[in-house]
């Protein structure tokens, strides 16, 4: 979901809010079996509402750090089992859509889209703690289209050490949006890698894993072409990426966007994603997850 989006519903949001009971509808996997993967839903209210782009991040101790989009603000949540959250104290940046890398020292620099400048700009901000930001500096990835469809970045570290960096854009001529992806040596100056990484209005990506010969991400399609539904898709080099034909997370008349995940450690992944109340993508965004299993 991108913010500028966001924000032209936030009055439809808080009506939408003061109805909602937080996170009606239901979610299911599509299962097909021509999906190399299953999907099982947790079926838990979070009671998260009216949030957009999340990241979710797996600390050390087990514990998942959820870092969300909403109303202009990045806020935080931690819960120790990966499901129970409560809102935690930080001071992020101002922004939206933050992506995280943890650096080799134990710090994170975060990812974010600041609009302050207009359009919108990917920005970097480091913190000992992930809690804590401070405002590092510019990628040199902007908005040149001035589209509302742009942003979403998900970031990941290599094993050479550089960080490749994907996002949202859209091409003159086109109405389907297409995923670029830029590349950088230092975590901080990126350099545009050439070609698109998804074209067909896919959206929204996050990688699940980065093997060389073995990557898989997650995808969902843009709201231009009917309801939001998720995607896996494979590649061997992060570059190339094949989507399969069935998707992996629906929600039974509503939308699935925004996905985020942390690795389990068994080959599996728990999956947090923005659903919507009823068919209309901007607006009744609530947080679902389940786990994604090779089947």
């Amino acid at each position: 979901m991108r913010l500028a989006r966001f924000f032209s519903v936030l009055v439809i949001i808080a009506v939408a809010a003061a109805c909602d009971g937080g996170g009606g509808g239901s979610s299911s996997s599509d299962g097909s079996s021509s999906s190399a993967w299953s999907f099982t839903e947790d079926n838990v209210d979070f009671g998260i509402t009216n949030i957009v782009s999340p990241e979710a991040v797996r600390l050390s101790d087990g514990s998942v750090r959820l870092y969300t989009t909403g109303e202009g603000a990045i806020s935080v949540y931690t819960a120790a089992d990966g499901l129970t959250f409560s809102q935690t104290t930080a001071s992020p940046p101002m922004g939206s859509d933050p992506t995280l890398i943890q650096l080799s020292d134990g710090s994170w620099r975060m990812y974010y889209v600041d609009h302050a400048s207009g359009s919108g700009e990917i920005k970097t901000a480091t913190s000992p703690d992930g809690l804590t930001f401070t405002t590092e500096a510019a990628t040199g990835i902007t908005n040149t289209t001035g589209t509302q469809a742009w942003g979403v970045p998900d970031t990941i570290a290599l094993p050479d050490g550089s960080v490749r960096v994907y996002w949202v854009d859209t091409v003159s001529g086109s109405s389907s949006e297409v995923i670029r992806s830029a590349i950088s040596t230092d975590g901080v100056t990126f350099t545009e890698e050439s070609g698109y990484r998804t074209t067909g209005g896919y959206v929204d990506p996050v990688i699940l894993k980065a093997e060389d010969g073995d990557w898989v991400a997650l995808f969902s399609t843009g709201p231009g072409l009917g309801r939001q539904i998720i995607y896996v898709g494979t590649s061997s080099d992060g570059l190339t990426w094949s989507i399969e034909s069935s998707p992996v997370i629906t929600v039974s008349g509503g939308n699935a966007l925004d996905p985020a995940a942390v690795d389990l450690g068994d080959g599996s992944y728990r999956v947090y994603y923005i659903a919507t109340t009823g068919s209309d993508s901007f607006s009744g965004f609530y947080l679902s997850s389940g786990v994604l299993a090779r089947r």
